[in-house]
């Protein structure tokens, strides 16, 4: 009996170190099913509806981008969009998955001063893929950028911190304004995974995503299971161990 209970006692400390002690990022239960934000068009001098606008560095509209130049694509719909490139795709599901584990982090801290990294949570992650050729003035390194604005239905007075992923880290965008009407407005300058990310209160619970084919997270709640599992039988036959030792005393 005692080599059971030592066996299992192993057992749930294996799959303890398995499972991560805290992620650094949270998601709000949403992102990983949730369609992609919508974005809201602007009308050029024309009258007609335009995805965005492409503005220098004064803040001067340059050109205006219609559909379907840009592709938005959320994690939810990562694996089954005909329309995002192959290597944006696998992007922005590695970044999912490293977010969750805690192997990468959105340091809110550093990249926007006065934010406490524990408060944070992140209520979308999508790719904006640039698909058209014909505006030669993004591919510009620095001065030039997208403005676009998305409906996320956030309520107003609620800070939004938009940051993307290039080149291996994540950097806040330029600009990031709540309209107080459920949409933000942004200026981005890179094509790339996006998240949006707003403050919650100490007593606001946030729970973990539901999982939608992510191998990474369904492995971590097999473990996070077998440790559970391993607990309970622990306490069982714990339970049943010393009430043998006492029938025998007696």
């Amino acid at each position: 009996m005692k080599k059971i209970i030592a066996l299992l006692t192993v057992l749930m400390l294996c799959a303890a170190m398995v499972v991560p002690a805290s992620a650094a990022n949270e998601f709000t239960p949403s992102v990983s099913n949730k369609p992609a934000p919508e974005i809201v068009p602007v009308v050029d001098p024309n009258g007609d509806p335009a995805i965005g606008e492409i503005i220098d560095e004064v803040q001067e509209i340059i050109d205006y981008v219609y559909e379907p130049c840009i592709v938005i694509t959320p994690v939810s719909e990562a694996t089954t969009s005909t329309e995002i490139p192959d290597d944006a795709e696998e992007l922005l599901l590695d970044v999912y998955a490293k977010l969750q584990s805690g192997e990468m982090t959105i340091d809110y801290e550093t990249l926007f001063g006065g934010v406490d990294n524990d408060d944070m949570v992140i209520r979308d992650l999508f790719d904006v893929t640039f698909l058209c050729e014909e505006h030669p003035e993004m591919l510009a390194p620095t001065g030039i950028v997208f403005r676009v604005t998305f409906d996320i239905g956030v309520e107003a007075g609620v800070d939004v911190y938009t940051t993307t992923y290039k080149n291996g880290e994540w950097v806040p965008a330029v600009s990031t304004v709540n309209n107080g009407d459920g949409t933000v407005t942004c200026l981005i300058e890179d094509f790339c995974p996006v998240a949006f990310s707003v403050e919650v209160e100490d007593d606001e619970p946030i729970e973990p995503p539901v999982q939608t084919g992510d191998q990474a997270g369904e492995q971590l709640y097999i473990w996070i299971a077998i440790a559970s599992i391993a607990l309970v039988a622990v306490v069982i036959l714990s339970v049943v161990y010393f009430r043998g030792m006492k029938k025998s005393s007696n």
